[in-house]
């Protein structure tokens, strides 16, 4: 069985130094393989942590963070196909 799903991590260095994240990625899960395959960008957005996906509109619910003091909600606008 293959799954989707989607990963989220923190961008800037001051949270991980020498990070290369660029923000969500949507992956497969290979259940049969057992392994990780196809990961992509799904979407650049700073520091995404905390996703919700709705499959009912395509979007993500996502808290962001910026300079460890700050922060917010973002909505990313996606329509994964299976």
């Amino acid at each position: 069985m293959k799954d989707k799903f989607i990963l989220g991590g923190y961008t800037e260095d001051s949270y991980t130094p020498h990070n290369q994240s660029e923000g969500m990625y949507v992956a497969t899960l290979d259940t049969d393989e057992k392994k990780i395959i196809d990961i992509s960008l799904l979407a650049k957005v700073d520091n995404p942590a905390f996703l919700n996906y709705s499959e009912t509109d395509g979007k993500i619910a996502t808290v962001l963070t910026k300079d460890g003091n700050q922060g917010g909600v973002g909505i990313v606008d996606v329509k994964l196909v299976n």
